[in-house]
């Protein structure tokens, strides 16, 4: 069994899920205020890309902060393939973890592709990934959580200022004992950061 890519996937896969409840919660506190049941009533059947379209439309109400809504939205919209690949894609470890190691991945998917002198369909495209890809992709999950974090605080604060409660904790246990942000070094270690670093 290869350790290093197991461990290091479960991160990943770990942050995934977090960044997903913390989308979740964000919205919640937006739309729902401290109404959890009925939050829950509408999110729990939501995916990904759809809370990404939710959170794009939410954005154009807060003109303060429409710059970092659209970072947001950006960052979502750019790794949503490789969380949906990755999360459902057929891994083959390989030598993940050596030197010039990788995993394979087998994207289950079937794509159009167009050229100026082909038309075809794709099934199965193959990835090699290498730890150094692995921190790419982590760094750039935990940076999504880390804007999604500011945003909540700076509309919270701005809430709070008119008089209205938001919270942006709603999404239960998953958000109330998510893990704090990660980085995984060049070397493969898996270190802790603090919010807002």
């Amino acid at each position: 069994m290869n350790r290093a890519f197991y461990v290091n996937f479960g991160i990943i896969a770990c942050s995934f899920s977090c960044l997903e409840a913390d989308l979740r919660s964000l919205i919640s506190g937006i739309v729902f205020r401290d109404e959890a049941v009925v939050a829950s009533a509408f999110l729990d059947k939501s995916q990904f890309a759809e809370n990404t379209t939710i959170l794009k439309k939410l954005g154009r109400n807060f003109w303060e902060e429409k710059e970092l809504f659209d970072k947001i939205v950006g960052q979502l919209h750019r790794i949503r393939d490789d969380r949906n690949s990755f999360i459902h894609g057929v891994w083959r470890p390989g030598n993940f973890g050596e030197p010039n190691g990788n995993a394979e991945l087998l994207d289950l998917r079937t794509v159009y592709c167009e050229s100026e002198n082909q038309r075809k369909w794709k099934h199965g495209v193959r990835k090699l990934y290498s730890l150094k890809e692995f921190a790419v992709l982590l760094d750039t999950i935990e940076n999504v959580r880390s804007d999604i974090k500011s945003l909540c605080m700076k509309l919270e604060n701005a809430a709070t200022e008119e008089g209205i409660h938001l919270d942006f904790n709603l999404s239960g246990v998953t958000t109330a004992y998510r893990p704090q942000l990660m980085r995984l070094t060049p070397e493969g270690e898996l270190v802790q950061i603090e919010i807002g670093t």
